[in-house]
């Protein structure tokens, strides 16, 4: 295997830069999704339950999407951990050891996005007046995987037969280079 790409989203950004986009999805995100629901599906008032539910809410975020990171990889046999960088400030995180294939690489990737958002536009619906602590929610999740969309960007373009390993601030794309194989060969 030889590395084909070496993706450090942080680096090629900048961290200050990734916190205002990140920031502006979320802001973006939360207006489009609050206006779309009540404006077309549900005119229920909203019921408000303080301070504390809320934080508890977007504090369960965190936690959640790491989880969600996780899923596909332990369903695949492979080990994945999460745990909490204290260098910089406290800062969960999730790290496989071992190369993923492409396509698992992005189910890694995406599941956060995909089930927190499915699960808060089911609570949109079912229970239309905690409408604002669901597009909140989401909203935030939709933020932290800013960061995730960058490195989906990346990935998606990276050959069918792929594996991607991690490294302290980023990734690496590997991939078997043919004209290696086939001096091996001969």
């Amino acid at each position: 295997m030889n590395c084909w790409k070496t993706v450090s989203i942080t680096q090629d950004i900048g961290r200050f830069r990734l916190w205002i986009l990140s920031g502006m999805m979320m802001l973006f995100y939360f207006l489009l999704y609050f206006l779309v629901f009540k404006t077309f599906i549900t005119e229920v008032p909203l019921v408000d339950y303080g301070a504390p539910v809320l934080i508890l809410c977007l504090g369960a975020v965190i936690p959640l999407h790491m989880v969600l990171h996780c899923i596909p990889v332990w369903m695949l046999g492979k080990k994945a951990i999460m745990g909490i960088r204290m260098n910089e400030w406290p800062f969960l995180y999730f790290a496989v050891k071992q190369p993923l294939p492409k396509r698992v690489s992005i189910l890694a990737i995406c599941s956060p996005a995909v089930f927190i958002t499915a699960g808060a536009i089911m609570v949109s619906i079912l229970f239309p007046h905690l409408l604002h602590y669901a597009a909140l929610m989401s909203a935030f999740n939709i933020g932290i995987c800013m960061h995730d969309f960058l490195y989906f960007k990346h990935i998606r373009k990276a050959p069918r037969h792929s594996f991607v390993e991690e490294y302290n601030d980023g990734f690496h794309i590997l991939c078997e280079n043919p004209a290696l194989t086939d001096k091996k060969a001969s």
